[in-house]
């Protein structure tokens, strides 16, 4: 996986900015979470984004729109049969450390019922990659000082 030309887009206007926030990695072909959001209609959009602010309020589901992984910092929005891979981070240890932000990095239209194991390899990857880290510090300057724990919340 390349990384040098990575980059963050946060998802504006969402619920409880000061305690959760919603965006993409982009910047490689692989990353594809941003596009197709940007391609769905705006009836889907408009029924994706509640869920987003439902999760930016602190709500734990339902699992049937969005969830995490159990023992990762993985998690997905759902609408029908699209999913929305990404993972959680704690970008500001220093001035906000129970900010809680989702970068969406891959998209998949799924149909099974189980969540197929290499797609969160994928998503895995993309969160330990040294240009994801920087790409999201150049929002939010603070990630990566201070203390990076395991996050324990949803």
């Amino acid at each position: 996986m390349l990384s040098g030309s990575l980059s963050y887009k946060p998802i504006l206007q969402l619920s409880s900015p000061d305690r959760r926030a919603v965006g993409f990695l982009e910047g490689h072909n692989e990353l594809n979470a941003a596009q197709e959001f940007n391609s769905l209609r705006s009836k889907a959009k408009d029924t994706l984004r509640p869920r987003m602010d439902r999760w930016c309020d602190g709500h734990l589901g339902p699992n049937r729109w969005f969830h995490n992984f159990d023992g990762t910092e993985l998690m997905v929005f759902k609408l029908n049969e699209h999913r929305f891979y990404g993972f959680k981070c704690g970008p500001l240890p220093i001035s906000n450390r129970p900010f809680l932000l989702c970068v969406l990095t891959i998209h998949v239209n799924k149909r099974e019922w189980e969540t197929d194991e290499a797609e969160l390899a994928r998503v895995e990857q993309w969160r330990t990659n040294a240009g994801c880290r920087a790409a999201i510090a150049q929002f939010y300057p603070e990630y990566g000082r201070g203390i990076c724990k395991k996050l324990s919340r949803n």
